[in-house]
């Protein structure tokens, strides 16, 4: 049986993060969270980005250690 992680963890980064030119994703120092192999968990948040012109764009990725049975994201 799969255990069920009930209690919040929370994740904040505390400085901004400038990238001005990067085709890579890049690691945000504060997000990240200690998770526990074999258990079910649930990731909200919210992301405020500032954009430099028209033609630029953002990227994001979630990342997992070992091998996630299930990953699924969305945006709106």
């Amino acid at each position: 049986m799969k255990t069920l992680i009930t209690s919040p963890l929370v994740a904040v980064a505390t400085a901004d993060t400038a990238v001005t030119a990067s085709t890579t994703l890049t690691s945000i120092t504060g997000l990240s969270l200690p998770v526990v192999a074999g258990a079910t968990y649930i990731v909200r948040g919210h992301v405020w980005f500032t954009l430099a012109g028209t033609a630029s764009g953002i990227k994001l990725g979630i990342s997992a250690p070992g091998t996630p049975t299930l990953l699924r994201a969305s945006g709106s």
